[in-house]
């Protein structure tokens, strides 16, 4: 996402855009710091809180699509968010630097919080058993 962030500004940039191309350059920051870690600590979160298999097949089908249509509206929040920002200023790279900022304090929260700590080492251990790799335990 961040490739794709900087290739649109870069490709402002060529077509002579400076504005477009620092409201893609400022927002790929935010995108990247931000709304990615939210959204992936949102889907890791929601992913653990349905990790006991099910007894159908059908069922995991069923628990994997809850946990993507609850990821969904997260990441159209957290990646719209600068869109909706740009109506309360009137410069792009303002808007920008201010969604950015948000979204950046977002995923540091986010990301490390108490919640999530909590959980990504329960994810990692469950996917590492069932991948069948040997993971360290931290225990002698």
């Amino acid at each position: 996402f961040l490739w794709v962030s900087w290739d649109m500004a870069v490709s402002h940039h060529a077509n002579g855009d400076r504005e477009d191309a620092n409201f893609w350059f400022i927002a790929s920051v935010g995108y990247w710091l931000g709304a990615v870690p939210t959204c992936l600590a949102w889907a890791f979160y929601v992913a653990s809180k349905l990790r006991t298999p099910c007894g159908a097949r059908s069922w995991d089908c069923v628990a994997n699509l809850l946990v993507i249509a609850a990821s969904v509206p997260v990441a159209v929040v957290t990646f719209g968010f600068p869109a909706l920002m740009e109506g309360f200023f009137d410069q792009l790279a303002v808007s920008a630097a201010a969604s950015s900022a948000v979204l950046v304090a977002l995923g540091l929260l986010i990301w490390f919080s108490d919640v999530f700590q909590h959980v990504m080492p329960q994810v990692l251990v469950v996917s590492s058993e069932q991948s069948g790799i040997k993971m360290p335990t931290g225990s002698k």
